[in-house]
């Protein structure tokens, strides 16, 4: 992890897109009242692409059931619930969702045909879809199929 300074300090470019993204998160979760260090080191977890609790807490070296009382689910430890945290926990999701699209994404480009058709048909499902999408819709079209034996032409 980068030492923190003064913005005209923070070199972006050196940083690799996990100490990015982790520097990021960071920032997040102060500006929406997280500071408790292991909430933030959880929360920069997720948004690596640990997007559960339980994986963002062994990423963070935080038990999950810690985790999951931070987010109130856990009954009769309401006690331990953040909302704060719950609210940031969130955004870190949707982060590392991004953070693993941006990785499907040059996977499929660079060696994943199969992959590319998968995000093309979720993406774009009027264009992309299942033929038997198309022949739902078209259900009671009749097709004409003419065959033609041009042999002896």
């Amino acid at each position: 992890m980068p030492t923190r300074g003064s913005a005209s300090d923070f070199q972006l470019e050196s940083l690799h897109p996990h100490e990015l993204i982790s520097s990021g998160m960071e920032v997040v979760a102060i500006e929406m009242g997280v500071t408790a260090p292991k909430k933030i080191a959880v929360l920069c977890s997720a948004a690596a692409g640990n997007i559960n609790p339980c994986a963002a807490a062994q990423g963070a070296g935080v038990s999950p059931p810690t985790v999951y009382g931070w987010l109130g689910r856990i009954t009769g430890r309401e006690r331990l619930r953040d909302d704060n945290f719950t609210r940031a926990f969130d955004v870190a999701i949707q982060i590392g969702i991004e953070a693993i699209e941006a990785i499907a994404i040059e996977r499929a480009k660079e060696k994943s045909d199969k992959l590319m058709m998968f995000m093309l048909k979720a993406w774009k499902p009027e264009k992309y879809g299942e033929l038997k999408d198309f022949m739902k819709e078209n259900q009671g079209t009749q097709v004409v199929i003419e065959l033609k034996d041009t042999r002896d032409e």
